[in-house]
């Protein structure tokens, strides 16, 4: 109990707080390879994002960043960088295991959509996980075509019977 007070109470704070805030930098319209060195010599953590036709900026150049440019975050973030293709098709992602609204973020930023949410629970899996998707992984598809997926969860708005203590 003692070693779980001092875990909660003075090793993890310091360690939380002890990250200095940065700056995140712009580096949009830069080569995707020039755009990663940069960024990890920082101490950012990169991820590379397939996008689709953008007439702005040539192929493999980035797109879009999140976090945006000039956001203070903390050092050693994640930064998912966006980048330009030469077709007007994308590979379709990994999502099982992401949260809901991961997954939701990492096909709108590849161009893809996502219309429906099912809802399925299984107490193996952990809650809020995806747990299915509609169109199998590293399959290309078209830009906007629409990509649906299972949330490890009851739906929202329902209620799950609970025995009483009697």
């Amino acid at each position: 109990m003692i070693s779980i007070f001092i875990l909660d109470s003075l090793i993890m704070p310091n360690y939380v707080q002890n990250k200095k805030i940065v700056e995140v930098p712009n580096v949009v319209g830069n080569k995707f390879d020039d755009a990663k060195i940069y960024l990890e010599n920082l101490g950012f953590k990169v991820h590379k994002l397939s996008g689709g036709i953008n007439l702005k900026y040539s192929s493999n150049s980035v797109s879009s960043q999140n976090p945006i440019a000039f956001r203070k975050v903390k050092e050693g973030r994640d930064i998912y960088l966006t980048i330009v293709s030469l077709s007007n098709e994308v590979r379709v992602p990994h999502l099982i295991g992401k949260t809901m609204r991961e997954a939701t973020f990492l096909l709108e930023s590849i161009g893809l959509q996502q219309v429906e949410i099912l809802y399925d629970f299984d107490p193996s899996i952990p809650e809020g996980a995806v747990k299915s998707q509609t169109i199998a992984v590293g399959i290309f598809v078209p830009v906007n075509t629409t990509i649906n997926f299972t949330v490890n969860s009851l739906p929202p708005n329902t209620f799950q019977e609970v025995d009483t203590l009697e």
